[in-house]
């Protein structure tokens, strides 16, 4: 998510894997470890951000970004569901 909504343009892998690496060593960015590690940032650093957002006129391009990928996720997995990726559902318990 970082590469497709992060950045006006294309960045490598690595390159957003080592920023969020540094934010996280600098206690800008909280990572949550489990089966997927998951990013947050602190509510006051994420209203600071939001407020330069804004100010900065970018808010708009950066929700369309956003709203993009979701889209590219909501599309992925519609293109898996008949396939033998989806685990299948079981019959539901009532009729």
């Amino acid at each position: 998510m970082a590469e497709r909504v992060g950045t006006a343009g294309p960045l490598a892998s690595q390159s957003a894997a080592g920023l969020l690496a540094s934010l996280v060593d600098k206690s800008v960015v909280q990572a949550q470890a489990g089966g997927t590690v998951r990013y947050s940032l602190l509510e006051t650093i994420r209203q600071f951000a939001a407020r330069r957002l804004a100010e900065s006129g970018a808010e708009p391009a950066a929700h369309t970004s956003l709203l993009e990928w979701a889209l590219y996720v909501a599309r992925s997995a519609e293109a898996r569901l008949g396939s033998t990726e989806w685990p299948a559902l079981g019959e539901p318990a009532i009729r």
